[in-house]
């Protein structure tokens, strides 16, 4: 039932990266929140929960953008690697360290998708797009993200909660 709650957070937060922020004045310079839930995954769980996620949205991404193929599951994967790593010998999830942590990630994305821009566009002019857009990136990222974070892994408490108590109901009818 994990994996369920997965993929309808997945589904949501792609309608909302594509449906909802690009209408938003604003809301167009968002940081990516499948990123955001990479992050969930990769502080709140474990690598045999959380890997097969991270490939299988990574994929998701890949079939729905317009970037070349992999671009999205090799990022994907990196930060949850990454992000794994550093919560090998740091407490990430400290209130101060999640900011930190977010504002950093997002650079590193947004690095690794700079890859595929530059080598088919012209640098110069887009160095200025580029800047902009990624410190209102981080900004929204270091903003927004550990509440987002602290918000998932809330309602992954909940769902859990309910699974249990669903699970005991039918246990409780069938004896």
């Amino acid at each position: 039932m994990t994996y369920f709650f997965y993929s309808c957070i997945c589904l949501v937060l792609v309608v909302v990266q594509t449906a909802i922020l690009p209408v938003i004045p604003g809301g167009g310079e968002f940081y990516d929140l499948l990123a955001l839930f990479v992050f969930y995954l990769s502080i709140f769980r474990s690598v045999r929960e959380g890997l097969p996620v991270v490939f299988a949205i990574g994929f998701t991404m890949d079939n729905l953008s317009g970037a070349p193929f992999g671009l999205y599951m090799t990022t994907y994967f990196w930060l949850f690697v990454i992000v794994k790593w550093i919560t090998g010998f740091l407490r990430v999830r400290n209130v101060i360290l999640l900011p930190v942590l977010m504002g950093c990630g997002t650079i590193i994305q947004s690095l690794i998708f700079l890859g595929p821009i530059t080598s088919t566009e012209s640098w110069p002019w887009l160095q200025v797009v580029v800047i902009k857009t990624g410190v209102v990136q981080v900004l929204w990222a270091v903003t927004t993200g550990p509440i987002l974070l602290l918000l998932l892994s809330r309602l992954h408490q909940q769902w859990d909660q309910l699974m249990m108590g669903i699970m005991a109901q039918r246990e409780g009818q069938s004896e």
